[in-house]
């Protein structure tokens, strides 16, 4: 009785310090990532789709877009 105590508060210690010291995933960070990497996905399809005068009516609406370029390494500039 006393060892199977002793085992679960030392297992109960040892999984408070790692989540204490950062060793624990951090699920909102990775939640947070993922939408990031979703929007953007979805930014670039949407963009490749919407006609030039719509992109310059969305930029006069929103101030804080400053461009709409697509940008590969291999390709030129559009946009």
């Amino acid at each position: 009785m006393r060892i199977s105590f002793s085992l679960v508060l030392l297992t109960a210690c040892i999984l408070l310090s790692a989540e204490m010291f950062g060793f624990t995933p951090n699920e909102d960070k990775f939640l947070l990532d993922a939408r990031a990497k979703i929007s953007e996905s979805l930014a670039i399809q949407y963009s490749v789709l919407v006609p030039d005068q719509d992109l310059e009516k969305i930029k006069k609406k929103y101030p804080v877009i400053s461009s709409n370029e697509i940008r590969k390494y291999y390709l030129p500039v559009f946009g």
